[in-house]
């Protein structure tokens, strides 16, 4: 007699369901990843574009130049904003996945918790049903042997 629980294909499909929320998780952190690399390499570009800024005003510059670099400074600043922006969008939607992710991982154990105490009751019944069966072979072993020695 072969095992079989009742809510199998349920549990593949919440199964499912978490193994495609983890993977989901993984590329929002990977965005967050690359958009916290972003920051750095705009702030990183900031600085070297004040270095720049205080090379050439020491040095000989045109009027071009020193009109360069607010407008420069501005577009990296604004670039930056956003990008943090970016970055807070970035962090709810990975706080709304790991909340989505612990209720998906809640519903896959509360079945496999189902699954497994119901195996067990299953243990239980197929353990009764065999010990019932050696039983009555005993009980009929020995009404033969009273009938031979009769």
């Amino acid at each position: 007699m072969a095992y079989k629980f009742k809510l199998e294909a349920l549990l593949k499909v919440r199964e499912f369901k978490e193994h495609n929320l983890k993977i989901e998780l993984g590329r929002i952190v990977q965005e967050r990843e690359s958009t916290n690399a972003r920051i750095e390499q705009i702030n990183r570009d900031i600085d070297e574009g004040y270095r720049s800024q205080d090379e050439l005003v020491n040095g000989e510059i045109t009027g071009n130049e020193i009109q360069f670099f607010p407008y420069y400074l501005q577009g990296k600043k604004d670039d930056l904003e956003r990008t943090m922006k970016k970055l807070g969008e970035v962090e709810v939607s990975l706080q709304k996945k790991l909340q989505e992710l612990a209720v998906a991982r809640g519903e896959s154990k509360l079945l496999e918790n189902m699954r497994t105490n119901d195996f067990d009751r299953f243990k239980k019944d197929l353990e009764k049903k065999h010990h019932n069966q050696i039983e009555e072979l005993f009980i009929m072993r020995a009404g033969r042997r009273v009938e031979e020695e009769s």
